[in-house]
């Protein structure tokens, strides 16, 4: 019997390790404030903007420390406002060796004292960063500069001087390419308005299209203008912002542009803002890995989704291959405004993605224009609140725009089309349906019909309060892909913060194959062992018990066996949730025979 590390089980988020050539980009959650983080996949490091003063001891560094970093290649500061560069002179203080800081030169610079710690801590390695300049991180991975001090890389220029907006509209703009793969990251670049000059519009025009944008001033009204955003046309926007802050940030009308009912996008926020609609608060970092055809954005909970690039595509979906799983439509956690969601599950073998779905009730409907990518049995949820004081604890990995659709609590109807021609699902329940107020309603076969017999009422419960299984499997579900073969696990009571967790792995029809058992954090995206696909994440977790004693070898004739292992006793452990899994496979060849599915498991008090 082996104690798991206090490290695995008390860290306060699950750990999402990167692909060996995976590009990670962390949005850290600086408040308000910005900065950003570039990680090449061959190590090339690039930090864009440190936050305000203590930030960079508080935040940055720590998480520069996790990553094992202690060398940044290159810094960027897309101006000079406090929020963007008061803790970049902290980094240096903390060690951190810097080999190039670029900037937009001293043009206008302001006379504060966080300029003043910032220019004198880079005298040595600063340098002006021009139009058009391109910054090469190795693997395919380049920065590309479209904006300095109003001068675009065409050769064109806007005039910025005389407005109370200028240090904004000075902004670096920058676009970043990874393969397929493009983010746009602009500081606190400008709109037209009354204090500020449109340098947005122009720089649309030169960057075109992207997957990801970093929203512009932090979602502030005189960013993000329709004919900017027409131009960049992203299916994944950040935005970076306190909570709460003086300037309600992000602002509505920015959310409006972003997140339409004929485009809606995943809208994710580092904080829960000021409270606007439309958009998932991430409560802290967001992380990206990508490969430059495909990326996967994580929160600090694990909570997330996987996404293509909107250059590549899949087959078209067919009726039955994407299902409404589960949905509650009548939450006591919060009001019905704030806490309906739709899940949505895959039934097709292989991959496809949400882009042209449309979802549709009794009185509106909304399309989703972003590439999410979902494998067989896998689920995304959509949700009227993405702030999770408002959703009852659930956070979705995307909103639909307030109002745009909605439940009613008696009888209703979910329906899933593509393209708004062809019916893929249709639910139409009534009153007496399974489920009800804070009930969630499952759906128990994936392959099934949409009648009342293949649904069952939530019994797990989930955030704060309310019973469901939203974005995982559902506690009724029964659904046979037959590509997992019969393996199951069996968990021998709940486990406690004070007690062994006890497992017994069936294997019928495997003896004499190797079978391999463990756990993990999460199970999306998922991992290839062997050239397979299994839905278990790398995590800290995985590795350890991987190769837990016991937990691996031949089965035996009796087609089961036992595991043990021991939690370790701490408080802190209570409310973990993990997933526990097996696999069989051929000795010799490696061959994957048998997934069973992943079983979620809450450490009780």
């Amino acid at each position: 019997m082996k104690t798991l590390s206090l490290f695995l089980w008390l860290g306060l988020a699950p750990v999402a390790v990167a692909a060996p050539q995976d590009l990670e980009i962390v949005f850290f959650d600086v408040g308000q404030g910005d900065a950003t983080l570039i990680i090449s996949p061959t190590g090339e490091t690039c930090l864009i903007d440190g936050g305000l003063v203590g930030k960079g001891t508080n935040i940055i560094l720590p998480e520069l420390a996790a990553r094992g970093i202690s060398y940044l290649d290159y810094v960027i500061a897309t101006h000079y406002h406090n929020d963007h560069i008061g803790g970049l002179a902290e980094l240096v203080t903390g060690g951190i060796v810097i080999d190039t800081c670029f900037d937009r030169g001293d043009v206008n610079a302001p006379p504060t004292q966080e300029f003043l710690d910032y220019s004198s801590t880079f005298a040595a390695v600063r340098e002006v960063l021009d139009p058009g300049d391109r910054i090469d991180l190795g693997s395919e991975v380049v920065l590309r500069t479209i904006i300095v001090n109003g001068e675009l890389s065409n050769g064109l220029s806007v005039v910025i001087g005389g407005t109370a907006q200028e240090e904004n509209s000075a902004s670096i703009g920058l676009r970043i390419d990874y393969r397929d793969f493009s983010l746009f990251v602009g500081g606190d670049l400008t709109n037209e308005s009354a204090t500020s000059a449109n340098v947005e519009d122009p720089v649309g025009e030169i960057c075109s299209d992207v997957d990801v944008y970093r929203v512009n001033h932090h979602g502030a009204g005189i960013s993000s203008g329709q004919i900017f955003l027409n131009r960049l046309q992203p299916e994944f926007a950040i935005v970076s912002a306190g909570s709460p802050n003086a300037f309600h940030f992000p602002r509505q009308e920015v959310i409006n542009r972003l997140n339409k009912a004929d485009r809606v996008i995943p809208v994710w926020c580092t904080s829960q803002g000021n409270g606007a609609h439309g958009y998932v608060s991430a409560e802290g970092h967001i992380t990206l890995y990508t490969n430059g055809f495909e990326y996967t954005v994580r929160a600090n909970d694990g909570g997330g989704f996987t996404s293509l690039v909107d250059e590549s595509g899949s087959l078209p979906i067919e009726p039955g291959e994407l299902v409404v799983s589960e949905f509650l439509k009548d939450p006591v956690s919060s009001s019905d405004t704030y806490g309906e969601w739709v899940e949505l599950a895959s039934t097709r073998p292989e991959p496809l993605d949400l882009r042209g779905i449309e979802v549709t009730d009794l009185l509106g409907s909304f399309r989703i224009e972003a590439p999410i990518k979902l494998l067989q049995g896998h689920e995304v949820v959509l949700g009227a609140g993405g702030l999770p004081m408002r959703n009852g604890g659930h956070t979705p990995a995307l909103v639909y725009p307030l109002q745009s659709f909605t439940m009613p609590n008696g009888s209703g109807n979910v329906a899933v089309a593509a393209n708004s021609v062809t019916l893929i699902d249709r639910v139409t329940y009534k009153s007496f349906w399974p489920g009800g107020s804070g009930i969630s309603t499952e759906r128990i076969d994936l392959l099934g019909d949409p009648l009342q017999a293949n649904f069952a009422e939530g019994s797990a419960p989930f955030g704060t309060g309310d019973l469901g299984t939203p974005s995982l499997t559902n506690s009724s579900d029964n659904t046979n892909f037959n590509i997992g073969g019969d393996s199951w696990t069996e968990v021998v009571g709940q486990p406690s913060a004070d007690g062994d967790l006890n497992l017994i792995w069936h294997m019928p029809g495997e003896t004499g194959a190797a079978f391999k058992a463990f756990l993990c954090y999460g199970t999306r995206p998922g991992t290839t062992v062997w050239g397979t696909h299994i839905p278990a994440m790398p995590d800290p977790l995985y590795q350890q018990t991987k190769t837990e004693a016991g937990w691996s070898g031949t089965v035996p004739a009796s087609e089961q066996v036992a595991g043990l292992i021991n939690i370790g006793n701490d408080p802190a452990l209570v409310g973990r949730l993990f997933y526990c899994q097996l696999i069989t496979y051929n000795p010799l060849s490696k061959v994957i025979r048998t997934i069973a599915v992943p079983i979620p498991q809450l450490i009780a008090p």
